[in-house]
């Protein structure tokens, strides 16, 4: 991280997209960065019909259903 923090290149600092791009590229040399940005950035879309489910799912969990 201090490379990263202190290195003598400058790096971009602009949008996600610019930043998964760096984190591929250097992935071997920031392993943990590359770790922490795939956890936080890649967040994996969700379908309608799951969505769907949970709501029912909710809906049945509640005191006051009918």
């Amino acid at each position: 991280m201090e490379e990263y923090l202190y290195g003598k290149k400058e790096y971009s600092r602009s949008g996600v997209s610019e930043l998964c791009d760096f984190c591929r590229e250097h992935e071997k040399k920031f392993p943990k960065l590359a770790l922490l940005s795939k956890r936080m950035l890649f967040i994996p879309a969700t379908s309608g019909s799951s969505q769907q489910n949970f709501s029912a799912a909710g809906f049945i969990m509640q005191a006051r259903r009918t």
